[in-house]
């Protein structure tokens, strides 16, 4: 039998007390004589009282919710990060509403709004690649609502944000094939104009000339801005497999894709001397990357007094 959870109307129902007294004692209120709060405090602990946030949002028009905009609830690293998410945000007593834009700017600036209007009390977004809602990000952080963004984050943005150590994570995974003799890397990147991809291209350059090898244009290909990513750099994968002994893919891909070119490179090998190239992605610490967004946002939370959103369009 499910057991039955106790409300305040229990509470003051067992005291003979009015429910706003006994709300105004669990929440230390001076109006309340210290008898009384003690007395339950004391009921509240023997019954094992949990107060509904929910319901205490509704109450005090104060909510203690976060809402979160991820392209993707599946995509790469958006597990890890809302993981870490929770657990920051539960810590500090907040719950979480979980938004998708699947990877749609016009989406993502949809959702966001919503989530203001509701008035959440901060907003965590993992931004659609490119610039087009940068604008849009900086009028609500002019509004001083707190947001942060994290991520793959565009240039430009005023609001604080969370993105990857990009260069040392490629840097580090370049030299692991370096180290394991590879010396023809090919380097399957993602949108030349994002600034995440340039900052792991440069990784990959400095790898090569720490090791005196000469960058070969060749071996570089910079995938489309596009939702057919994944598709279009298994094709890269399989075109450019007789060329290299070793693949670096430095945006990310689902783990289906991933699956499919590594059987791929297993079943044909390639015309280098290893049997068959070897294939490393980047390292993606968004479990950090989670944590320290939202540690972020809490601490916009704790310099403002909480106050309605105003509406944005």
């Amino acid at each position: 039998m499910a057991r039955t959870r106790i409300s305040l109307v229990d509470l003051a129902t067992t005291l003979g007390l009015a429910v706003s007294t006994v709300s105004r004692a669990l929440s230390g209120h001076s109006s309340v004589s210290e008898a009384t709060r003690q007395r339950v405090h004391r009921l509240a602990k023997q019954l094992d009282y949990q107060p509904n946030p929910f319901a205490t949002a509704l109450r005090t028009g104060v909510p203690r919710v976060l809402g979160v905009v991820v392209p993707r609830i599946d995509g790469p690293g958006m597990a890890a990060a809302l993981q870490a998410i929770e657990t920051a945000a539960g810590r500090a007593g907040f719950q979480l509403m979980v938004c998708q834009s699947q990877a749609d700017a016009g989406r993502e600036r949809k959702t966001v709004s919503a989530l203001v209007r509701a008035r959440v009390d901060g907003v965590l977004v993992a931004p659609v690649p490119g610039q087009c809602n940068v604008g849009y990000f900086n009028r609500l952080h002019e509004q001083e609502i707190p947001l942060v963004c994290f991520g793959l984050v565009p240039e430009g943005l005023l609001c604080p944000v969370a993105p990857p150590d990009d260069y040392h994570a490629a840097r580090y995974a370049v030299e692991q094939l370096l180290a394991q003799g590879c010396r023809r890397i090919v380097h399957l990147a993602g949108p030349h104009h994002l600034p995440s991809t340039q900052r792991r291209h440069q990784a990959y350059l400095d790898a090569l000339a720490s090791r005196g090898l000469p960058y070969a244009e060749g071996l570089v290909w910079f995938c489309p801005a596009t939702q057919e990513a994944d598709a279009s750099t298994e094709q890269e994968l399989r075109r450019y497999a007789s060329l290299a002994d070793a693949f670096f893919v430095s945006h990310t891909l689902t783990p289906p894709t991933l699956a499919r070119v590594l059987e791929h490179l297993k079943a044909t090998g390639s015309g280098s001397e290893a049997p068959n190239p070897r294939l490393v992605t980047l390292p993606q610490n968004y479990d950090q990357v989670g944590t320290a967004a939202t540690q972020l946002l809490l601490r916009q939370l704790t310099r403002v007094e909480t106050r309605p959103f105003a509406s944005s369009g």
